[in-house]
């Protein structure tokens, strides 16, 4: 029995949008570190300020990013969050609040550090990951103060 749900957590984070890169071992090794969690509507899932402990894999949902009290940015389905701070052992630089009920699948800082340590593709899958969204995010800026110019 404990097989088959394994084999339907796989199937479940092969929808993540943040996993599409990764191979059958790696979503392996993946399902053996994450554990599912559900949150509601309003829910606090980080706090700006607070050590990160655990990074976050969306299947279901949608929250807000929050830097000093102003909206920064969206979460939504398939997308990957808390990686940075991690993989940084740093401080949350935002509040992630659910704007819906959500379904997660959460690890560790521990658990992801043994994993990357063990599996160097999957870490360089993770790091290109986080090198995209900085890129978005500095073209993102770069055009807002552009607009701010005109």
């Amino acid at each position: 029995m404990r097989l088959r749900k394994h084999n339907d957590l796989e199937d479940r984070l092969r929808e993540i949008r943040a996993l599409r890169h990764c191979d059958k071992k790696e979503i392996a090794a993946i399902a053996r570190i994450v554990e599912e969690r559900t949150v509601e509507e309003g829910e606090v899932l980080t706090r700006e300020g607070d050590q990160a402990r655990e990074i976050f894999l969306v299947r279901t949902g949608h929250a807000s990013v929050y830097r000093e009290g102003q909206l920064i940015g969206r979460i939504t389905d398939g997308q990957l969050f808390g990686e940075m701070a991690v993989l940084a052992a740093g401080r949350r630089r935002g509040t992630v609040v659910a704007d819906s009920p959500m379904e997660l699948e959460v690890a560790s800082r521990m658990q992801l550090v043994s994993l990357l340590e063990q599996a160097p593709v999957l870490t360089l899958k993770i790091l290109q990951a986080v090198s995209a969204r900085l890129q978005a995010s500095e073209a993102e800026r770069w055009t807002q103060l552009h607009k701010a110019d005109a």
